[in-house]
Order: structure tokens, then sequence, then C-alpha cells
């Protein structure tokens, strides 16, 4: 991410489907927007969160519409903070399932 509003993206690669998403800042900090995920059918879901999140932090659970649906793109809207100009800051996403119910 830089340090002006920048949106970045990631494609989806595989028939995975997720019920919810988590992010994690992995280096320096970065003051994020909002998300949007495009279902494989193609329809959007925006979630706006407004939050700064320093190195090490991560976001709750970001449950999706629906059920499980499989995802297509993921596409996050924030910065870097100033406080942390020497790199950009780097995010990681990850995708959770429903828990299986016990039988």
């Amino acid at each position: 991410m830089n340090l002006k509003n920048d949106t970045s993206s990631l494609e989806v690669i595989g028939s995975d489907a997720f019920s919810a998403l988590r992010i994690k800042v992995l280096k320096g900090s970065a003051g994020l927007a909002e998300m949007i995920v495009t279902f494989e059918e193609g329809e959007p879901q925006v979630i706006s969160f407004y939050q700064t999140m320093k190195q090490d932090e991560q976001s709750p659970s970001i449950v999706l519409k629906g059920n499980e649906k499989a995802l297509r793109r993921i596409a996050i809207v924030g910065k870097t903070m100033p406080d942390n100009v020497e790199e950009k800051a780097q995010i990681r996403i990850t995708g959770f399932k429903k828990p299986k119910s016990a039988k």
C-alpha cells in the first residue's frame, strides 16, 4: 500500500468458498477504509471499516453475506500510514469456512 489512498486487489484462484475473512498487517501500519469482495457470480460486497492497524494487528472476522460463496476478487482501499514512510505496509487476508456440524 502507498502513502496516498490506494486500491490493492488480488484474484482468488481455485474454487474455494469462504464465509468470513480476516485482515492482518504483516509489516508497517495501514489505514484501511474498505474491502470490496467480488463473488464468483460477479456480485460485489462492500465492507466499510475505517481502521488503522499496526504491524501484527488483525481485524475481527469479517462475515460475508450469504452462506459460503466462491470468491473471484478481493480489493482493499487504504494506505500506508505516514509514520512508516520507509516501507509500504503489507497485509495478509485469510479466509474461513463455516465449521461443519457434528453428526
